[in-house]
């Protein structure tokens, strides 16, 4: 009798011990499950955080270039008088008249002068590797562009004075290279402009 009293204890105990052992495991699966759901919430709370701030830091990269061209443009702007008395005298050379050797000399210094201010340009801060690059090549475009057409008008000075060939030759060499390198600056920033989904018909080189 005290066997089949012990054996159904055996029996009792046998079953608990599983049904604690079920149990525990259920309260396992279902702490790892929830556990799963709480870092799932986590991660795509970070990953929304990392495409704000993706999203937001584009924008700043976004004006600060706007705000570069604008300084390249304001910068470019004090060669426009002289630029045009320039072209107005040069135009007289059809009909045999020599500029005048004050504007072009003033138009020298004046494109030296901007070429040397394009670079002490500061590039800004706060942009990826590859814009930055970009923004570094058309200043130093610009900076060339002005370096080129101060070279010009020093060929069209000895022109004047010496009324050699060589130099004439070597004016339109230098200008036509100037002119290059200003559309390639101009260029540049424009197409990164656009990249980056600017009106271009808001900015100062208005997509040319």
């Amino acid at each position: 009798m005290f066997d089949n009293r012990d054996k159904n204890m055996k029996i009792l105990e046998d079953k608990m011990s599983t049904s604690t052992k079920s149990s525990g495991n259920i309260m396992f699966t279902l702490f790892v499950f929830i556990a799963l759901f709480i870092i799932s919430l986590v991660v795509r709370g970070c990953n929304a955080l990392v495409d704000y701030i993706s999203e937001d830091n584009i924008s700043t990269q976004t004006q600060t270039i706007v705000d570069f061209e604008k300084k390249l443009y304001d910068i470019e702007q004090k060669t426009k008088s002289i630029s045009t008395k320039v072209e107005t005298e040069i135009s007289q050379m059809e009909n045999y008249i020599l500029p005048s050797l004050d504007t072009i000399r003033e138009a020298k210094n004046t494109f030296e002068s901007v070429s040397n201010e394009y670079d002490d340009l500061a590039i800004p801060d706060g942009l990826s590797d590859e814009r930055e690059a970009i923004i570094k090549e058309t200043k130093n475009a610009f900076r060339d562009a002005y370096k080129l057409k101060s070279t010009a008008m020093y060929w069209l000075e000895q022109y004047i004075l010496d009324r050699q060939t060589e130099s004439i030759v070597n004016y339109k060499e230098s200008i036509d290279l100037a002119n290059y390198f200003l559309t390639r600056g101009v260029t540049s920033i424009v197409d990164l402009e656009h990249k980056l989904g600017v009106d271009l018909s808001k900015t100062m080189y208005k997509g040319k």
